[in-house]
């Protein structure tokens, strides 16, 4: 058996029903920890709508540094 590199470029549009910002947070956070579990090297940038108050989009790079905070 033997190993292979490989990347992957995805693009991924979708709605979350959301009563706080830290909603959408904790969608992503899931995802980011799955990533990880797998093993996973990510690195990828989210925008988010704004809601009633806006906010600058959040962004999320690298299984070592995690920025999610919004505003």
């Amino acid at each position: 058996m033997e190993t292979r590199k490989w990347k992957v470029f995805l693009r991924m549009n979708g709605e979350t029903i959301v009563d706080t910002d830290q909603d959408i947070l904790t969608e992503f956070k899931v995802m980011v920890e799955y990533l990880k579990w797998i093993g996973v090297d990510y690195s990828m940038a989210v925008q988010v709508e704004a809601g009633r108050a806006e906010h600058p989009p959040v962004r999320m790079r690298g299984s070592q540094e995690t920025d999610t905070s919004i505003g």
